[in-house]
């Protein structure tokens, strides 16, 4: 996802706050390259808090 596909994807969103909230976040973590929250956990380690 090329930066201007990630900030058209936030911008044209009709989700509700929550859900836009989570959604912009898992895109956050793939755009940087990051494991998502529920992939990070998937991998056996430890959610820190």
């Amino acid at each position: 996802m090329t930066p201007y596909e990630f900030i058209t994807r936030c911008h044209a969103s009709a989700l509700k706050d929550r859900s836009a909230a989570q959604e912009h976040f898992i895109d956050l973590c793939r755009r940087l390259g990051e494991p998502t929250p529920a992939e990070h956990g998937a991998q056996g380690q430890e959610n820190k808090q």
